[in-house]
């Protein structure tokens, strides 16, 4: 079971060196297909939450999966208003 900790639609911030993954629905997958490690902090937008509990996050180049741990809501930049 899984906390559902972001609501669809809300913007996640995804720290350096974050494992991601993309999941193809169409086949039973030991392995992830694409597998990729952020080389810099990116925001993304939530979608919403796979079958196996992990996060669908649309990043800019393109929508991935991450583990909920991975990834934080975003807050802004602190003394910016």
């Amino acid at each position: 079971m899984t906390l559902d900790m972001f609501a669809r639609g809300a913007l996640l911030w995804i720290p350096q060196n974050t494992r991601r993954w993309v999941e193809d629905p169409n086949q039973i997958q030991l392995f992830p297909h694409t597998l990729s490690v952020t080389r810099q902090p990116m925001l993304g937008v939530f979608k919403g939450y796979n079958f196996s509990g992990t996060c669908e996050v649309l990043c800019p180049d393109g929508v991935w999966s991450f583990e909920q741990n991975d990834v934080k809501p975003y807050r802004g930049i602190k003394g910016v208003s």
